[in-house]
């Protein structure tokens, strides 16, 4: 069994069908998921807490910006 997570633009749907054509039981179309969005990683994005995404900006600001902690 093959999930398929593309995306939900042309390519992606043409991609889709075409394994679906090939086939329907071992391919399994998980777009569903995500037809808001234009693809995984957006409904990814969607589904994080505030708190998650306050984490994420955390992390990734470069090492000068970040807080001193306690100060040593």
């Amino acid at each position: 069994q093959v999930n398929l997570y593309l995306d939900r633009n042309e390519a992606g749907i043409e991609c889709t069908n075409r394994a679906l054509e090939w086939d329907k039981a071992k391919y399994i179309d998980r777009s569903h998921l995500y037809r808001n969005g234009q693809d995984l990683n957006d409904w990814l994005i969607e589904k994080k807490s505030p708190t998650q995404i306050k984490m994420l900006q955390k992390r990734d600001r470069p090492k000068h910006q970040r807080g001193k902690g306690l100060g040593f």
